[in-house]
C-alpha cells in the first residue's frame, strides 16, 4: 500500500474512532463482554482440579494468551463489523464515502484496520487483566507465573497479524456479499463455539510449536485469499451488493 493510500486509510480510522467513542452503548457492550470473559475464566479455573496452584496458573495463563484471546477477538470483530460495514451499507452511508476521493480499498482497509485495533487492544487488555487478577488472588507465594514460550510467541507474533487478516476478510465479505448478515452470524458463532470448546476442554488445551505452525499456515492461506479478494473491490460491486 502506497503512502498516500495509507494516509487516506488512516483518515477512515480516525473517523470511525470519533464516531464510535460517542456511542455509549458500544462501551457498555464491551464492558459486559469483558465481565462474561472474566467470569468464564473463573469457571475454567475452578473446573480444573487435582493440580498444584503454580501449574494451574501456568495452564490458565497459556489458555488466556492463546485460544481464549483469539476467540475473544472473534466476538469483538463481529460486533464492530456489523456497525462499520453492514449497517452503513444498509443505511447507504457507505455510498456517500464511495463518491469521495477515497477508493474502495482505502475504505475497506481503513475500517478493517480500525476493527483490528479495537479488537486486539481490547483482547490484550482482557488477557492482562485476567492474568494479573489470577496471579494476585490465587498465587500464595506472591510471584508471577508466566505463560510458556509457545504461548507468548503466539500472543505477540501470530495473534496480531492473524487478527488483522481476519478483520480484513470479514470486511471483504461484508462489502462484496449481499448475504453478509449470514456470514457475520457464522463468524460470531465460530467465536462463541471456539471459546466454548476451549473452555470445556480447558484441562487438555495446550499451545506448542506444532500448533503454532498450523496457525501460521492458516495465516498464509487467509492472506492469499484476502489479497485475491481485494482485487474484486470496486464501487459498482459494493453498491450492487447492498441492493
Amino acid at each position: 500500500m502506497s503512502k498516500l493510500a495509507w494516509m487516506f486509510s488512516t483518515i477512515i480510522v480516525v473517523k470511525e474512532f470519533k464516531e464510535q467513542r460517542k456511542k455509549v452503548v458500544t462501551f457498555v457492550i464491551m464492558a459486559f463482554i469483558l465481565l462474561v470473559w472474566v467470569f468464564n475464566t473463573i469457571i475454567i479455573t475452578k473446573s480444573i482440579q487435582n493440580i498444584e496452584v503454580e501449574k494451574l496458573l501456568s495452564h490458565i495463563s497459556n489458555l488466556l494468551f492463546t485460544h481464549q484471546a483469539f476467540s475473544f477477538f472473534f466476538i469483538i470483530c463481529f460486533m464492530f463489523s456489523v456497525s462499520l460495514f453492514y449497517k452503513e451499507k444498509v443505511s447507504k452511508t457507505l455510498e456517500s464515502l464511495l463518491v469521495t476521493p477515497l477508493t474502495p480499498k482505502m475504505i475497506w482497509f481503513g475500517k478493517s484496520f480500525f476493527i483490528f485495533l479495537i479488537g486486539v487492544s481490547f483482547s490484550y487488555f482482557g488477557v492482562f487483566f485476567c492474568f494479573i487478577t489470577l496471579n494476585y488472588f490465587l498465587n500464595p507465594s506472591g510471584s508471577i507465573v508466566y505463560p510458556d514460550a509457545p504461548s507468548l510467541f503466539f500472543f505477540f507474533a501470530i495473534f496480531p497479524p492473524l487478527s488483522l487478516i481476519l478483520a480484513c476478510l470479514i470486511g471483504l465479505i461484508n462489502l462484496l456479499s449481499s448475504g453478509s448478515t449470514i456470514s457475520n452470524v457464522i463468524f460470531l458463532l465460530i467465536g462463541i463455539g471456539y471459546m466454548a470448546i476451549t473452555s470445556a476442554k480447558a484441562d487438555r488445551m495446550t499451545m506448542n510449536w506444532a500448533i503454532i505452525f498450523i496457525y501460521f499456515a492458516f495465516l498464509c492461506i487467509l492472506t492469499v485469499i484476502v489479497v485475491i479478494g481485494s482485487r474484486f473491490l470496486t464501487k459498482e460491486r459494493i453498491i450492487m451488493s447492498g441492493k
